[in-house]
């Protein structure tokens, strides 16, 4: 079994599908304060089988009792609330850690909440766990070899990262996690047989990959300059205020008024590190004159494209970016190392393995379309649409 669909990696396979999302630097691993609001609850008129009620979706906040409830059924097998909150909560901390825990509010799509594309996941993913695992029961299928030792294994390490306090609040137990994850290893194995004769064409794979922005950068830059980098020195008049708003027409023009004055007196021979360091409006590098070491997808794309187009100790004329007018000096190109080389060609082979991985998905999906109109699914939605992702709001 080449792969493991287990949590994680079905995780990172969501994950590339939120264009809108933008990355930010800051790395959070807030605890979750999610809650299933009483009113919601006491709506929630029944589970899949018609008998929830409110005091079983979830703990009391006084209590910290959990009490569970079905929140789906495949045919006759149930999965409960706390399975799906095992997916929901490392979800959220899988995207928070990333995105930071604003992530939420962002948009998957237009019209649609990264929150609410995420909680339909859940949904279609533990659908299609209990239908796969329940396919391998059917034709016999098996884990390789200490396979199943390593997802256990792997359940065990989740389970013992959950503090007390999250555990009761979102009443998982470590049996439910193994169970899960274990199902999941079901779940490939049963997409690896039924995929293992598929015949992929090079051509469907190179235009798969052509869809990958870091493979499109790979082919426009080259592979062995890809991890070049510049060192550069600028000088910026800003055109948004502090809270990066844009400034008026009036303070706009006179931006571009200074940055034009300032330009002249380069072009005249001053000294580009003390101009930049008098007149610079960038905090992170107005104190070292200007100066930036950075590779490429550092820098907004107007500003990298002006500093690699430049030739070393050239000057470019007034770039316009978000922030504002800048004037940039190369100094220094520096090549890519031996083993950034390396490293790019192995994300190469990456992409190629992940865009084959994609089309296999693809035509699986048309397999796994059949099998699912086979069984009976009911989902209480209304359980569904209380879950949340965001910190409940003291």
């Amino acid at each position: 079994m080449r792969r493991l669909i287990t949590l994680f990696i079905a995780l990172t396979l969501v994950l590339s599908l939120f264009a809108g999302c933008k990355q930010t630097d800051e790395k959070t691993t807030t605890d979750v304060k999610e809650e299933v609001n009483d009113e919601a609850n006491a709506d929630a008129n029944g589970d899949a089988n018609g008998d929830a009620n409110a005091e079983d979706v979830s703990a009391t906040e006084n209590s910290g009792e959990f009490k569970d409830v079905v929140l789906l059924k495949v045919n006759d097998e149930e999965v409960m609330l706390s399975v799906g909150n095992i997916l929901l909560y490392q979800i959220k901390s899988y995207y928070e850690s990333i995105y930071g825990p604003t992530v939420w509010d962002m948009e998957a799509e237009a019209g649609v909440s990264v929150e609410s594309f995420v909680k339909n996941d859940i949904k279609d993913v533990s659908v299609r766990t209990e239908v796969l695992y329940d396919v391998a029961m059917e034709k016999g299928y098996t884990l390789e070899d200490g396979v199943e030792e390593e997802l256990l294994a792997q359940a065990t390490t989740v389970f013992e990262s959950y503090t007390p306090e999250i555990i009761a609040k979102y009443g998982f137990t470590i049996e439910q996690v193994k169970d899960t994850i274990l199902k999941q290893g079901y779940s490939e194995v049963v997409f690896e047989e039924m995929t293992k004769d598929f015949v992929i064409e090079d051509s469907d794979v190179l235009a798969e990959m052509e869809k990958n922005e870091v493979y499109q950068n790979m082919m426009l830059y080259g592979i062995d300059s890809f991890y070049d980098k510049v060192r550069a020195r600028h000088i910026l008049i800003k055109t948004v205020d502090d809270k990066d708003q844009p400034v008026s027409t009036e303070a706009y023009a006179a931006a571009r008024k200074k940055i034009e004055g300032i330009l002249k007196r380069v072009n005249d021979g001053e000294d580009f590190t003390e101009l930049a360091t008098e007149f610079s409006e960038d905090p992170g590098s107005a104190d070292t004159g200007g100066e930036y070491t950075f590779s490429r997808g550092e820098m907004v794309p107007e500003f990298e494209a002006g500093a690699y187009g430049l030739e070393i100790g050239g000057i470019s004329d007034v770039i316009e970016t978000q922030y504002g007018f800048h004037i940039i000096k190369l100094e220094e190109r520096i090549p890519a190392t031996d083993e950034e080389i390396k490293k790019a060609k192995a994300e190469l082979e990456t992409i190629r393995e992940e865009s084959e991985y994609l089309l296999k998905v693809a035509e699986f999906d048309k397999i796994y379309e059949t099998i699912i109109s086979e069984y009976t699914v009911t989902v209480n939605d209304e359980i569904f649409e209380a879950m949340t992702f965001k910190d409940a709001v003291e």
